[in-house]
């Protein structure tokens, strides 16, 4: 996995899919994606899944099952769990500060630092990788695999 050069381009492929726009129209696109996202988890998936990705093709990117991505589209809970909310994350390759507008929609904050600091790591670097390089990754360097299939 590396952390630079295709950092940078799908950090920014997210709105600029052509990769016509200048810094200055991805940052408004940016603010205009922000300003009109739902506050609610499920309607922020929705939001952010339209036009982009579809619930079975999201069902096997995170390797959820299409009944867990639908209720986490329609139901709106106390708590969400982190490793299906990451494995979202990472399989719709949402830079970082779109994983973590969807987190905060969850009720979740990752901190860059302590028990699941690791975690931020990945959504901040590693977010254009697929599950199944997250997955060794973790095991790799003597962590749990995100547990997936819900």
């Amino acid at each position: 996995m590396d952390c630079t050069a295709t950092y940078s381009k799908m950090y920014n492929k997210f709105l600029d899919q052509e990769g016509t726009m200048t810094m200055k129209e991805r940052l408004k696109c940016q603010k205009e994606l922000m300003d009109k996202m739902p506050t609610t988890f499920p309607e922020a998936l929705v939001y952010i899944m339209k036009g982009r990705i579809k619930e079975e093709e999201l069902s096997q990117k995170a390797y959820l099952s299409v009944s867990t991505i639908a209720r986490l589209r329609t139901e709106e809970r106390l708590s969400y769990n982190l490793d299906q909310i990451i494995a979202i994350c990472i399989a719709m390759h949402l830079p970082p500060w779109l994983s973590e507008a969807l987190l905060n929609r969850a009720h979740l904050d990752i901190k860059r630092y302590g028990l699941y600091g690791y975690y931020r790591e990945i959504l901040d670097c590693y977010f254009m990788e697929d599950i199944d390089t997250i997955q060794t990754f973790l095991i790799e360097n003597g962590l749990k695999p995100l547990a997936l299939r819900g």
